[in-house]
């Protein structure tokens, strides 16, 4: 089943900023994917699941092409990865489809370099810029060191009241 346009601007906002305040405060998540997005029974999507360990990939139909290769977990691999799930989320054909795929080709790019930041991603499709969305929210429950140097993280929560 297709999203619509609304939901998919829905996830990619909150999503985007979820990953932006993970990777603004040198975390990665390490496994964007459908399986780690929950929806709440007031329809906000939910980030689930940091990854527990640097040797996993992710789920492969969502990896990153270095991830696939062994590379560690990235900002520029969660980029991929949540564009591969809106993607997906978007269906074949349709309007939708078509306005993601202007949005999403360079998140998708091969080079982790050419890839936007999580920020940037969510403010292509028109969204608000400056702070995370008010329903950010990141869960993990695994500790997990961060790829820089005297920073860890066993969970990250952001949820900012408006």
């Amino acid at each position: 089943r297709r999203l619509n346009v609304s939901w998919l601007a829905t996830l990619l906002d909150v999503l985007g900023s979820a990953l932006a305040y993970l990777h603004e405060h040198g975390a990665t998540h390490g496994d964007v994917s459908s399986g780690n997005v929950l929806v709440t029974a007031d329809g906000h999507p939910v980030l689930v699941d940091l990854l527990g360990s640097v040797m996993e990939t992710g789920t492969q139909e969502y990896a990153a092409p270095e991830r696939l290769a062994g590379a560690p977990p990235s900002a520029a691999g969660d980029v991929y990865a949540l564009a591969r799930l809106l993607t997906e989320c978007a269906g074949q054909g349709g309007t939708a489809s078509r306005r993601l795929a202007g949005i999403l080709a360079d998140a998708l790019a091969e080079d982790p370099a050419d890839r936007p930041t999580a920020r940037d991603l969510r403010h292509f499709h028109g969204g608000p810029r400056g702070e995370p969305s008010h329903n950010a929210v990141v869960v993990g429950h695994e500790p997990r060191r961060s790829p820089r140097p005297g920073l860890g993280t066993a969970s990250v929560s952001h949820s900012e009241t408006g």
